[in-house]
């Protein structure tokens, strides 16, 4: 019967060591690759769980160079998502038409330097690139279309013989870290995601902090969502829930998200956007937005009156956010883009006002991102909500090779 109700929810929407590694890792990684922006091929296959929605075992990239300084970056690719057996959200034309969504990647090196990131996150200058130049890289590839939340098995009549196990490939991705690398003896580790990573990223934050501070109590762990599940979800067209249709979507991989909202709202409804979530984040957060996001987004129009509207809801969230929690940072554009990462206007061009500075000074994303990481200054941007950032038009493309959102 629940099935059946989710379906139907979908259907009426549609239709309206101080080395890498020890001998071991040496191993898995290997040394003759000296080069900072290549990162090698890990499978997860010895993990029973960790399996992609065509049942290949999951596999993640690690950069194969050490790095000086013991700072992790931890970066979970994007994707969207399907739902078996419903028009619009059916996962059997998403996997014949990129087929990577669906299975393991099986390039046995990546070159960072081919990656729109490399103009941001990736970038080994101090000046483009403050937060991270210096830090160690790991990719999770998106393999699982679940927003890395599903607990649910394969089966021909719930799943179409696709298997969900997003939040099973998550947890074991950290603890092959744990057991390979030296992450528990890191003096930073950031977990950032874009799109459906993003989303990822906020329902396993807490996880993945308590997992390794379950080996170092001490190790400073912080999150970074990207265009993520910030929603104003009150704004929306006639007959169309967009909370709804993302909670059944939900439902339908038997999606985990945050433990401790979990437990307070065992339905789960409150628990899979950030909206309500963050109430719950105990690991320090970074919510990165832009004002006019229609990816992974439902039940919207093309009426400026709508977005207009949209945007006034969106800003009263990320407000009433840092209101209630000022250890959360925010930063909202008023351009229309989807990922700020991997757009070179949002993440270095685009000035947004600092929230609450009486001198009206402005901050750049990247600067920002900085203040974040080592608590250097100001964490909170929004931007004014009436008038278009004055560089929004200079949005360069906005993916790598494989276009993933």
């Amino acid at each position: 019967m629940v099935t059946f109700i989710i379906l139907s929810v979908l259907l009426m929407v549609t239709q309206c060591s101080e080395g890498l590694v020890s001998n071991h890792e040496e191993e898995l990684y290997g040394q003759n690759v000296k080069d900072m922006n290549m990162l090698k091929l890990v499978s997860l296959e010895n993990y029973e769980k960790a399996i992609t929605m065509d049942g290949t075992p999951a596999v993640y990239y690690i950069q194969t160079e050490d790095t000086q300084e013991r700072k992790m970056l931890i970066y979970l690719e994007g994707g969207g998502f399907c739902v078996p057996r419903v028009p619009g959200f059916e996962c059997l034309p998403r996997c014949e038409k990129e087929p990577w969504l669906c299975t393991a990647y099986t390039d046995p090196f990546m070159d960072a330097s081919e990656f729109k990131l490399h103009s941001s996150i990736w970038n080994p200058e101090p000046d483009m690139n403050p937060a991270f130049h210096d830090f160690f890289k790991v990719y999770m590839p998106y393999s699982s279309s679940d927003v890395y939340s599903g607990t649910r098995d394969a089966s021909f009549l719930l799943t179409n013989n696709y298997t969900f196990h997003g939040k099973y490939i998550f947890e074991s991705f950290i603890e092959d870290l744990i057991l390979n690398t030296w992450i528990t003896s890191a003096d930073k580790v950031v977990l950032m995601g874009e799109s459906a990573g993003a989303m990822g990223t906020e329902a396993n934050c807490d996880k993945m902090a308590d997992m390794l501070h379950a080996h170092n109590p001490d190790l400073d762990v912080r999150c970074i969502t990207d265009s993520g599940s910030m929603y104003p979800y009150s704004v929306h067209t006639h007959n169309c829930d967009p909370h709804l249709i993302e909670y059944a979507a939900f439902e339908s991989w038997a999606g985990k998200t945050d433990e401790s909202c979990l437990a307070d709202n065992p339905t789960g409804f409150p628990c899979i956007s950030i909206n309500d979530g963050y109430r719950y984040a105990e690991t320090p957060l970074l919510v990165l937005m832009s004002s006019q996001d229609t990816i992974i987004r439902f039940c919207y129009s093309d009426d400026p009156l709508f977005w207009g509207e949209w945007k006034a809801e969106l800003e009263a969230i990320g407000r009433l956010m840092i209101q209630d929690r000022p250890d959360i940072g925010m930063f909202i554009a008023n351009c229309e883009y989807h990922v700020s990462n991997t757009n070179a206007a949002a993440w270095s061009m685009m000035r947004v006002p600092i929230v609450g500075n009486a001198n009206g000074e402005s901050i750049l994303l990247k600067d920002l991102i900085y203040n974040f990481v080592y608590d250097a200054g100001p964490i909170h941007a929004i931007d004014d909500m009436d008038n278009i950032n004055e560089n929004c038009n200079s949005m360069a493309g906005s993916h790598h090779v494989k276009p993933l959102l």
